[in-house]
């Protein structure tokens, strides 16, 4: 992904289709995934598993960070010189996502058109059928009214789409043209250092990384830092030269001969 950035101005379908199957896939409101994970969590807090389904909802803004990275690194930021003249996908391939787009679409709005067949096939052996209420699916810990998230998630954007629209007629924008990222006479260790997403996580791994590293990790890891700095000490008296292990050879005997010395007296 470091090889590319910035093909939205290449690929603008491409980057709209890939934004809304991530937004589906990591399960943030309104699409598809949404649905399917606040089910997932109604059913965990049916069975007394809160911990669990408080994982499960939080785990979505997790899900969507690291699938956001593709977008960003891929269609986002700087794009590179060779890819100026690339252009959109062709049609034999954007036709396929257009269809899945519109399926996403439809059945975020409308799951009912889906979750029932589910639900009267598993019936008979699972139990519970889905209650409904409109459009709205009823459980004991509220409802999911599909086309009122829709439209409130949709209300939501539009608002600073339009501003935005406003502004750049009113005001005079200025366009930002390429430019180089250089180095102050430094040469990056790999490729990937030049890229402007590189190190995405770096500050969440500052604040919350210590959450998911492995008590085995940290405890090799200190063990590790303990070795150098035991091995830095010791260094000043195994240090490769011959002069001062000689040195330490004649303090020996020196030692041994006091030593030996204050016993015979």
């Amino acid at each position: 992904m470091y090889k590319m950035g910035g093909l939205i101005k290449n690929m603008p379908f491409t980057f709209t289709f890939t934004m809304i199957a991530i937004i589906a896939m990591s399960g943030v409101p309104p699409l598809t995934g949404f649905g399917g994970k606040w089910l997932l969590t109604n059913a965990l807090m049916e069975k007394g598993w809160y911990w669990i389904a408080a994982f499960a909802f939080f785990s979505s803004a997790v899900a969507f960070l690291y699938m956001f990275r593709l977008l960003q690194t891929v269609f986002l930021g700087q794009r590179k010189l060779e890819h100026a003249k690339l252009r959109e996908a062709p049609a034999i391939l954007l036709v396929p996502q257009v269809v899945m787009i519109a399926v996403i679409m439809v059945l975020s709005a409308y799951p009912k058109l889906l979750l029932d067949p589910l639900s009267a096939a598993v019936a008979p052996w699972l139990g519970g059928a889905l209650v409904w209420d409109g459009f709205a699916l009823q459980t004991h810990f509220g409802y999911w009214n599909a086309p009122m998230i829709m439209a409130v998630v949709a209300g939501v954007w539009m608002v600073p789409l339009v501003i935005l629209l406003l502004i750049s007629l009113t005001l005079k924008i200025q366009k930002v043209e390429q430019f180089n990222i250089v180095y102050a006479a430094e040469r990056p260790h790999r490729p990937e250092d030049t890229h402007f997403a590189y190190n995405f996580f770096a500050h969440y791994d500052r604040a919350i990384g210590f959450l998911v590293r492995p008590r085995a990790t940290a405890f090799w890891n200190t063990a590790v830092e303990w070795s150098y700095s035991l091995g830095a000490s010791l260094r000043i008296f195994y240090n490769g030269n011959g002069q001062t292990y000689a040195l330490f050879i004649l303090m020996y005997f020196v030692a041994m001969f006091l030593v030996n010395g204050g016993i015979l007296l």
